[in-house]
């Protein structure tokens, strides 16, 4: 259970909770999650340290490859599984609205304004999403932070570094506790809190001169317990959150700055691999530390070598011989040999292998580079490979990287989508004449049809298309095979794999009408066509009628005149 935000206890007891987050992680997860952000998101190496300006983050780094395989991997899955120039997901109806033609058509529609709150003139989504899978893909956890500004008209999409988060997962394994400390100033608290009615700022923090001094703010967010849904009120949302200064005020009281509920989470968090014994996950980044260790450790060696072999100590017997000698390139250094023509001096030998050095630096590397896929990501622009063997590495990449994947569809983009649509329901941003089916079935079901989704996918697609090729073929000899294809069923799995919209088929009904329209249509043109010949046969009939008549006359002796 958590404790109440209701009252001051309970603020203070969740903010003691918040702080023992932060301990329990400090000993045993941001040792190692400080080594990785040092060797491959030097900007996010703050798990141990606190952030100040001028602060060298770099100066331990002597090859730059653990960077850019981490951030070549967060491109690819950009590209593949949230490009914005694809359409990479669908709501589609779920319950008793899947049937319902008019909710199908309307959730064609709230997709695409849903796609549209991701643009760049409302959301920074596209801009912090490339952050947020690069901390995924290192440190084996992302978080990320999204809610509406009514105020501004805007979405607040934000990628949370993880050193400034601490997260807890429920007994189904899932994320849904956060506690984020901020360190801000006075500037931005009054910034961001003075609009807020409910609470007031501190005099302390209004009267402060120090433009630079910070201040720890803790925004928490944790489940509710008890959940009344027939009250509108706060104690009937399913999450609460509640903004709290790290300073107490003169009583000893918590200096709450905000405090908010909400029917769906506000944060997201997903893991690439998930660990039993934590909340956080395991990543790229773990499995490449040990060999991006190795590579700092000997492209250092393999510079120091260099530097020796370019600029070799000087040997000579005594100082005085080159105290005042010009060492540079074409200058002249008088006496430098002796009469008989013999140097004086001469260059330090050390006998460095820099070829194996060397050698060792490319494979430790490659390996980092492995680590984070970098082969089989890189397929634009390579030459002397056929169709097929595209094909086949596509299929390999999308099977090495499916696992953590599905886990970034489960735990943040389903989760992100579905509470875009809630918060464009609340605020009246979906389109209008929301059918009643619709209102009624709760969240829609999300669908990912972005090209690597669609890749995915597309086995399906390709065994039905050689299914009905095959038929077709057994057709030629014997034209009842051909009746063992259900042709609506396989147009309806060609859209599906292919991921087209909706609407470029006809609802069942409309296309009944069709068919019986066309069955009517055909009738008529072959009454048509059987017209002539019918009332050909109909004359001749009527001749030899008449004829017969005659003969039966003629036999009784009277005359046909």
């Amino acid at each position: 259970m958590y404790p109440s935000i209701e009252t001051p206890d309970g603020v203070k007891a969740l903010l003691a909770r918040a702080m023992a987050a932060r301990s329990a992680r400090a000993s045993a997860e941001d040792p190692v999650l400080q080594r990785l952000a040092r060797m491959f998101r030097p900007s996010r190496a703050h798990f141990n340290t606190t952030p100040s300006p001028g602060q060298d983050l770099y100066r331990h780094l002597y090859d730059s490859t653990p960077q850019y395989a981490a951030t070549n991997l967060a491109a690819g899955l950009f590209g593949s599984v949230m490009n914005p120039a694809n359409k990479w997901f669908a709501l589609n109806p779920r319950g008793a609205a899947k049937d319902d033609d008019a909710a199908v058509r309307y959730m064609d529609g709230a997709t695409q304004a849903v796609a549209e709150s991701l643009g760049p003139d409302v959301s920074g989504f596209y801009a912090e999403a490339p952050s947020f899978l690069t901390d995924l893909s290192v440190f084996g956890a992302g978080t990320f932070y999204s809610e509406f500004q009514p105020e501004k008209k805007r979405w607040l999409d934000k990628s949370i570094a993880l050193y400034g988060v601490w997260i807890e997962q429920d007994a189904d394994g899932m994320v849904r506790t956060f506690y984020c400390c901020r360190q801000m100033t006075a500037d931005q608290i009054l910034q961001e809190y003075d609009g807020d009615q409910d609470y007031q700022i501190p005099e302390f923090i209004r009267r402060a001169n120090d433009p630079t001094a910070k201040y720890p703010v803790w925004w928490v967010s944790v489940p509710n317990a008890m959940v009344d849904k027939t009250v509108a009120t706060r104690a009937s949302r399913e999450y609460h959150s509640i903004h709290v200064m790290e300073r107490r005020d003169e009583n000893g009281k918590p200096i709450v700055l905000r405090k908010r509920s909400d029917d769906s989470l506000a944060w997201m968090a997903a893991r690439w691999e998930r660990r039993q014994d934590t909340a956080y996950g395991d990543g790229r980044g773990h499995v490449a530390l040990a060999d991006a260790m190795s590579l700092q450790v000997a492209r250092k060696s393999l510079l120091e070598a260099a530097s020796w072999a370019a600029r070799p100590p000087i040997l000579a017997p005594e100082e005085k011989y080159f105290r005042n000698a010009e060492m540079q390139p074409a200058g002249i250094v008088y006496g430098g040999m002796n009469r008989a023509g013999r140097p004086m001096a001469q260059a330090l030998e050390t006998g460095q292998r820099m070829p194996f050095a060397n050698e060792m630096s490319q494979q430790l590397g490659e390996t980092v580079r492995e680590a984070f896929y970098f082969s089989i990501l890189q397929l634009v622009g390579r030459s002397g490979m056929s169709a097929t063997e595209v094909a086949e590495k596509s299929q390999e990449k999308w099977r090495l990287m499916g696992p953590a994947i599905g886990n970034l569809q489960y735990e943040f983009l389903a989760p992100f989508l579905q509470r875009r649509w809630s918060q464009m329901r609340r605020y009246d941003l979906l389109p209008r004449g929301m059918p009643e089916s619709v209102r009624q079935m709760g969240m829609p079901a999300v669908d990912f049809v972005s090209p690597m989704a669609m890749a995915q996918r597309s086995a399906d697609g390709v065994a039905a298309q050689r299914f009905v090729e095959a038929a077709l073929a057994l057709a030629e000899f014997d034209p009842e095979a051909a009746d063992m294809i259900d042709i609506d069923a396989t147009i309806a799995e060609f859209r599906e794999t292919m991921g087209a919209r909706p609407n470029l088929m006809r609802a069942p009904a409309e296309v009944q009408e069709r068919r019986e329209l066309r069955r009517q249509q055909q009738q008529q043109q072959q009454a048509v066509e059987a017209a002539p010949a019918l009332a050909a046969g109909m004359k001749d009939m009527a001749a030899a009628g008449a004829a017969n008549d005659d003969s039966s006359l003629a036999g009784l002796g009277i005359s046909a005149g």
